[in-house]
């Protein structure tokens, strides 16, 4: 009986370890229980917890059948099921895709707009009576437009009439012309453009139907009245009032084109190579820079090289014995923009007597030495009384067209560089090829300084002023195009206005841009 009781005893603790070593880790579904003191143990409790651990409330029932040792570990090592006292979360919904903006309409185009904006497009293109109705209105033109207009033919539309058009929107651009779509899908309002004009107060305009509409309110006349000139009284009560901007504030509306200006030539302008009164001369010639301030661009190039040829004998002459490098300056850039001009001006502007050599005129190793070796160490000597004050003329050289020294020219690059190296006198040398051989030779022994074409819009202003002298009426956005058409050369655009204006059938109201723009689309078959 004894033998009995230990084994049951045992197999009873074989089975609460078997129990205790199955957790899995989830305290849920585990079965509680206290495992007691084997020595104290009744032996019916452990058979009542090997069979179950329950009878019925009547106690009739007859007890369950025994299960083997394989059963009950199989049991053990099943969780049973509780109910859970945690409480579960529901999961959130998953929000809906965000559906894309719908474009914006024409009427938040309108909102906070410093210009008049029409009320309803136009389905057709509108001709303006007026020639300039645009006049003094700067528009951008973006994105797709509609009804197939291309953003070229746009700008043609607004620059025919009178306005100025800038390729960014800035405080002075008074429209933006937009299409409801970007070039790469977006939509308008996602532009740069179209931010920076909400920012700064640019009245938009949806499409080409609004731009129609803006030409004939227009050329009806402004539903805005611009304002009226301030009064002599409060002109003289604030007299450090700033002038009014011209891109800012529109004018009038122009019902006709400008009258043709006087033919009264402008006395500070040109006069540079020939007389401006001589009707015979090019206007090229007539019109040529007379000072430093009438350059056109290049304004840093033109004060280094006045500061290199002021400051040359104290560089080196007298401040360090003669050594150092630049004895020479190098002019290089297009054609037609200036450069033997401008070394001309400041020659003439430091008191010195030029001496030019261009490529008419032979420049062999033998003729430099010959016409240059006195040249290169003296001054210009001068027969007279001198009046007091006067300073004694100092000689520089200016060799234009360096870079057309060819096989004519035998030893001629060699002999000029030989001579900046010991020369006694400024040289300034001018060329048009700065990437050629003999040319970046003669750079390591130069000053390098490298001319650029001016804006076409600094050569549309002087060309206006140059045919308001010459009593032809040109309107800048035809100069501006002219300009473009030359590749900014200021001489061919002068030459081309000369030969406008002298042609047979001109038209009395002057050079437009319309005129401008067929000419070059006939040119161009």
């Amino acid at each position: 009986a004894r033998a009995g009781g230990g084994a049951r005893r045992r197999g009873s603790a074989g089975r609460a370890a078997a129990a205790i070593g199955s957790d899995d880790g989830d305290d849920d579904g585990d079965v509680d229980f206290t495992v007691g003191d084997s020595d104290t143990e009744d032996p019916e409790d452990e058979a009542a917890l090997r069979d179950g651990g329950s009878e019925s409330e009547d106690g009739g029932a007859p007890p369950p059948p025994k299960r083997s040792r394989k059963d009950s570990r199989a049991t053990a090592k099943k969780p049973i099921p509780l109910p859970s006292t945690r409480t579960s979360k529901r999961a959130a919904p998953s929000p809906a895709p965000r559906s894309r903006p719908p474009p914006v309409s024409k009427a938040k185009y309108k909102a906070g707009d410093k210009r008049p904006v029409p009320s309803a497009p136009l389905t057709s293109p509108y001709v303006p009576g007026a020639s300039l109705a645009l006049a003094n209105l700067t528009f951008c033109v973006t994105g797709v437009l509609d009804y197939q207009v291309s953003r070229g033919d746009a700008e043609a539309y607004c620059k025919t009439h009178g306005a100025r058009v800038t390729s960014a929107v800035s405080r002075k651009t008074d429209y933006l012309v937009t299409g409801d779509l970007l070039e790469d899908g977006r939509d308008a309002s996602e532009g740069k453009k179209y931010r920076t004009a909400k920012e700064n107060g640019t009245a938009v305009l949806a499409g080409m139907g609004e731009l129609w509409a803006l030409a004939k309110m227009m050329d009806a006349g402004p539903s805005v009245a611009p304002p009226a000139p301030p009064s002599p009284a409060a002109a003289a009560a604030n007299p450090y009032k700033r002038a009014t901007n011209p891109y800012a504030k529109r004018s009038a509306p122009t019902s006709a084109r400008a009258p043709a200006p006087s033919r009264a030539p402008s006395p500070s302008l040109g006069g540079g190579r020939a007389s401006v009164a001589d009707a015979s001369a090019l206007w090229a010639d007539k019109y040529a820079p007379s000072g430093l301030g009438q350059v056109l661009g290049n304004g840093d190039c033109v004060k280094k090289l006045q500061r290199w040829l002021n400051t040359w004998e104290n560089t080196f002459l007298r401040g360090n014995g003669g050594r150092g490098t630049g004895r020479a300056a190098l002019l290089s850039g297009p054609p037609g923009i200036g450069k033997t001009t401008a070394a001309q001006l400041v020659a003439a502007a430091e008191g010195r007597e030029a001496a030019e050599w261009n490529a008419s005129d032979a420049r062999s190793q033998k003729t430099l030495r010959e016409g240059l070796g006195d040249v290169t160490g003296s001054r210009v000597i001068s027969f007279g009384s001198q009046k007091k004050g006067q300073r004694e003329k100092r000689r520089v050289v200016i060799m234009d067209e360096v870079d057309g020294m060819g096989a004519g020219d035998r030893a001629g690059m060699a002999e000029l560089i030989k001579m900046i190296k010991v020369t006694r006198v400024p040289i300034i040398c001018i060329c048009n090829d700065r990437g050629s051989q003999k040319v970046r030779t003669l750079a390591t022994h130069c000053l390098d300084l490298k001319f650029r074409r001016p804006v076409k819009t600094v050569i549309a202003r002087r060309a206006v002023e140059v045919c308001r002298s010459e009593g032809v009426a040109v309107e800048p956005n035809a100069a501006e195009a002219i300009a473009e058409s030359c590749g900014n050369d200021i001489r061919q655009v002068l030459n081309c206005l000369q030969m406008w204006s002298a042609r047979k059938g001109r038209k009395a109201g002057g050079v437009t841009y319309g005129d401008v723009r067929e000419r070059m689309h006939s040119v161009g078959k």
